[in-house]
């Protein structure tokens, strides 16, 4: 607790501080100025051809876990399960490479999948979060994590590119379409392949779309204070509009996170580590309505009314959370793991303890019943 004689320094510090901070301030509103004249209404767009694939992964880790085991698992908004493995941070990287190929080094799933569109045989010449020592366990601590963003990718390209679609189909991405995790030249193939998809669908006379919706962004944390105070998506009515990517560049601490400019594009010069254009989004009719960070498919940006109108239908519908997209909280639902899936799980960690342990089993009745939390009596 702050010393009550303090307090008045504090306070006057932080207030000094904030006042200094005035031109940035200012700044950042200049910057939302001239949003405000190129916002558009988003319209609505029957849904009735639009079948909506969300991709969600969760990766969720257990009470009592002495080898700091995972779940990296990835659901569709159908309820269909995509991926699934239970992996610990000390699994073997090597191990793990060979369970993504059958015994006649074909592509067990999705990310075998992935590494022979890509032309590699290894994650570690995949990513470089994947590096490992003399043991064969990666380097990286937090590769778990890494690790479940290629799985993520991997679904998104299996979804996209080894499957038909007979109707207009809007690919959902949880976050932002871009990543770097990935190899350099690795990333932009996964674009052309995506593109080059998206291209032979338009010939069958159907279009698939491509986007993904971020939970939290910075570059919407930064400016939301100055777009509020600009009337920048602050109508009565859905709307939407194009981030430069000048105001990335101003955001983001690497450059190459930073969208493609238009001269990119029409040059076909893919990134190592982006596919998308940014847009911020507004899916409710009240001026306060939330605002969304959505990436729309840097091939596709100029289609981008278009694909925001079929995201609104789902978004309109969006519950728990209001004007988010239904798609996204079907997938996290079905994807996530309750209590009565932990406990199963739970239980099976216990029961493979207790054969390790043999004779000594009963150890593990005694542990069971110790305080977990000896620390939690100091509150």
């Amino acid at each position: 607790m702050i010393d009550p004689d303090i307090l008045p320094q504090l306070q006057a510090a932080i207030k000094q501080e904030t006042l200094a901070q005035q031109p940035l301030l200012q700044e950042l509103m200049e910057d939302m100025a001239p949003l405000r004249s190129i916002q558009r209404r988003i319209t609505p767009r029957s849904s009735t051809a639009l079948a909506m694939v969300g991709t969600d992964g969760g990766n969720n880790s257990f009470v009592f876990d002495p080898f700091d085991l995972h779940v990296v698992r990835v659901v569709d908004s159908s309820r269909n399960e995509l991926f699934f493995k239970i992996l610990s941070s000390n699994t073997s990287i090597d191990r793990l490479n060979k369970s993504h190929f059958d015994a006649h080094g074909r592509a067990a799933d999705v990310v075998g999948a992935l590494m022979e569109t890509v032309g590699v045989r290894r994650l570690q010449d995949l990513s470089h979060m994947l590096g490992t020592d003399s043991k064969g366990v990666a380097k990286n601590r937090g590769w778990i994590y890494d690790y479940r963003q290629i799985v993520e990718w991997a679904v998104l390209l299996h979804l996209i590119i080894h499957k038909e679609y007979a109707t207009d189909t809007l690919f959902l991405f949880d976050g932002l379409l871009r990543t770097k995790v990935f190899f350099p030249g690795i990333f932009p193939k996964i674009q052309n392949l995506i593109a080059q998809k998206i291209e032979e669908a338009k010939k069958r006379k159907h279009n698939l779309y491509l986007c993904g919706i971020a939970k939290k962004n910075k570059l919407l944390t930064r400016y939301r204070l100055a777009m509020l105070s600009q009337g920048v998506l602050k109508t009565s009515y859905p709307s939407f509009v194009q981030i430069p990517p000048e105001l990335e560049k101003k955001t983001y601490r690497w450059e190459e996170f930073v969208a493609r400019s238009d001269e990119e594009i029409r040059k076909q010069e893919p990134k190592d580590f982006t596919a998308g254009r940014l847009f911020f989004a507004k899916f409710g009719p009240k001026p306060l309505d939330p605002i969304w960070a959505v990436d729309i498919f840097d091939r596709q940006k100029d289609q981008a009314p278009q694909i925001l109108g079929h995201l609104l239908f789902d978004a309109s519908q969006g519950f728990p959370v209001t004007y988010y997209p239904l798609t996204l909280q079907r997938a996290h639902e079905y994807a996530a793991l309750v209590a009565f899936d932990y406990d199963l799980l739970q239980g099976k960690i216990y029961e493979a303890v207790r054969e390790i342990l043999g004779e000594k089993g009963e150890i593990l009745d005694i542990f069971d019943l110790l305080d977990k939390d000896p620390a939690k009596a100091r509150y």
